[in-house]
């Protein structure tokens, strides 16, 4: 049944081709490496190299600080922040039938059901089953299925597919800003095209312009004349924004190290085979991993950092991010241990503080303020120079994870069940925000999870309110669940204001 279902759910997604931006984990041991600050053109010159203003680099021992251990204490007062929530599972985008479903364009994109190598498989009545649904998606309008959500104060923008079993990418697709508040949605943009499919790897808002990384490709959106405007690059290679709290609009992007071998090459043991897009064939040897900068009202852009991993550490590192600089907050940041020493420093391009911990992750890093946890429990240390204090705050009673966010830190389950709480750092005192909801009887939370996101801190909880046989005939094929997804989030211009 377990293949059964992985078969089914690959061909639902055929038409994805998006990457969420829920993807993206931000943690890293990685510090900065030595980059060419150079700025390239959009003619392709570079410019002189720039000169970056030297800010000398303070220090502080663990001992500089005051310690103060902070005692949670739960009150039942008005939390200080205002926590919003959405059902996002009810917004109804619509239906259409994609260009690509045409008469003219149908069978060139068909997906391959029919596998005679496959005649005596289990699966095989399911594929049937799914050459009928593909048939039925040419005549039928499909329902718009949302990709990913990107969300930047009370607004949310989501990328909108109504493209189904197409083999060739999207060719429908839309994107929305949705107020959060009102729920009124307005499309802002939309390709519609039989021959030419639109994929994107991810949206991003700075300076009230909608970003969009394609494919290969950086563009935004005009919205007065609601046209894509293409941005030259530094590549052409694929990529995501980075998010963080410096007004800085910041791209990580990779591309494949490959040989090209002949035709009639016989691979090796352990080397993977790849497809040119000139139709030749070449051996996968890694990927080059590029974090650059671009400066909107001079149309400029700087390499900020770049590496070249080999396959193996290609796929032991999932996140394309995580061997190049991290930011968090305003600063980029990394752990550091000290030769001879058991315990790290954190470094940022201002400060060395000595955190006299054994094992850490970076919370946020902002000119005056750093906060990690405990990477075996959910305990916060936050060092604030400015008063040179050093609070610890145990939060493992309230649940396995933390955000520090707009001077206050937010603790909440993994997933399931729990409460999701705000704590005032240096006074303990916790705020319960929401009971996070259960699925009823039969039914099961899928996840709960939070990140920063545009200005705001998101959570995201998915939960199971019912599930269904999904049948041909009398055979039953694989249960399935229907999901409410309920998104909460709190503003931070509203925390400031």
């Amino acid at each position: 049944m377990r293949k059964i279902i992985s078969i089914f759910t690959v061909l639902l997604l055929a038409a994805g081709c998006f990457s969420c931006s829920e993807k993206k984990d931000t943690k890293s041991d990685n510090k900065p490496v030595e980059s060419d600050t150079s700025v390239t053109g959009t003619d392709g010159s570079v410019d002189e190299p720039v000169i970056q203003q030297q800010i000398e680099l303070r220090e502080f021992k663990e001992d500089d600080f005051k310690t103060i251990n902070v005692n949670i204490t739960k009150t039942e007062n008005k939390p200080p922040v205002q926590l919003h929530s959405m059902v996002t599972s009810d917004i109804d985008f619509g239906e259409r039938i994609s260009p690509c479903k045409g008469e003219k364009y149908r069978d060139k994109y068909k997906p391959v059901f029919d596998d005679e190598n496959n005649a005596d498989d289990e699966n095989r009545e399911y594929m049937e089953q799914a050459d009928a649904e593909w048939e039925k998606s040419c005549t039928e309008p499909a329902k718009g299925s949302v990709a990913f959500w990107c969300q930047f104060g009370n607004d949310m923008y989501t990328a909108v597919s109504y493209d189904q079993y197409c083999t060739d990418g999207l060719h429908e697709v839309s994107i929305f800003r949705i107020n959060c508040l009102t729920g009124e949605k307005t499309e802002i943009y939309r390709h519609s095209d039989p021959v030419k499919s639109f994929n994107i790897n991810d949206l991003y808002v700075f300076h009230d312009r909608i970003y969009i990384y394609l494919e290969d490709q950086l563009a935004y959106i005009d919205e007065d004349k609601g046209e894509l405007v293409k941005i030259d690059h530094l590549n052409d290679y694929s990529g995501y924004f980075v998010e963080n709290d410096a007004d800085r609009l910041l791209v990580i992007s990779f591309k494949a190290r490959t040989q090209e071998v002949p035709d009639d090459y016989e691979p090796k043991t352990g080397e993977e085979i790849r497809a040119e897009a000139n139709g030749k064939k070449s051996v996968y040897l890694g990927e080059e991993r590029i974090l650059s900068e671009y400066f909107p009202d001079e149309d400029r852009w700087s390499e900020l950092s770049r590496v070249s991993i080999t396959k193996d550490e290609a796929y032991e590192i999932d996140d394309i991010s995580t061997a190049l600089p991290q930011i968090y907050g305003k600063l980029f940041a990394w752990p550091e241990k000290p030769e001879g020493k058991r315990k790290y420093d954190v470094v940022t391009d201002e400060y060395r503080i000595s955190t006299g911990l054994t094992g850490l992750d970076i919370l946020y890093a902002d000119h005056d303020r750093l906060a990690v946890r405990l990477s075996s429990k959910n305990i916060v240390h936050i060092f604030d120079i400015a008063k040179m204090e050093h609070y610890v705050i145990d939060c493992t009673s309230l649940g396995v994870n933390s955000e520090y966010f707009g001077g206050g830190l937010f603790a909440f389950p993994s997933g399931m069940s729990g409460t999701l709480y705000y704590i005032m750092p240096e006074l303990g005192l916790t705020f319960p925000l929401v009971r996070l909801e259960s699925g009823s009887e039969g039914n099961r939370s899928e996840y709960f999870f939070g990140q920063i996101e545009g200005g705001n801190i998101v959570f995201e909880q998915g939960v199971s309110i019912g599930k269904k046989e999904v049948k041909d005939g009398q055979s039953i094929y694989y249960t399935d669940y229907d999901t409410k997804t309920t998104r909460y989030w709190v503003n931070g211009d509203e925390m400031n204001g």
